[in-house]
């Protein structure tokens, strides 16, 4: 635990404007690789976690498909379709 505190006051002594005091972790492509920037170092993503992303996103897309396809069924301003376009909205955020 008191590491744990020790390396979070280490970090504060870095400035935002530095590549070590930025506290985001971000994804960027490089040379069509890609990458995460996390705690100011960048980390090479293996191509099966790029491939299970990949697959994530095509299931994801699918059932919000699925989800417009079922929300047609009912009519507008019912309770059902405005539940569905919720649940839509919240995949799309």
């Amino acid at each position: 635990m008191a590491q744990i505190l020790f390396d979070f006051y280490e970090n504060l002594k870095y400035s935002s404007k530095t590549k070590q005091g930025i506290e985001e972790s971000f994804p960027m492509l490089i040379n069509g690789k890609l990458i995460i920037f996390k705690n100011g170092e960048a980390e090479e993503i293996s191509d099966k976690v790029v491939d299970l992303i990949k697959k994530v996103k095509i299931n994801e897309d699918k059932n919000k498909i699925d989800l417009k396809s079922l929300a047609a069924q009912y009519p507008a301003g019912s309770l059902e379709r405005k539940t569905i376009e919720e649940e839509i909205r919240k995949m799309e955020s």
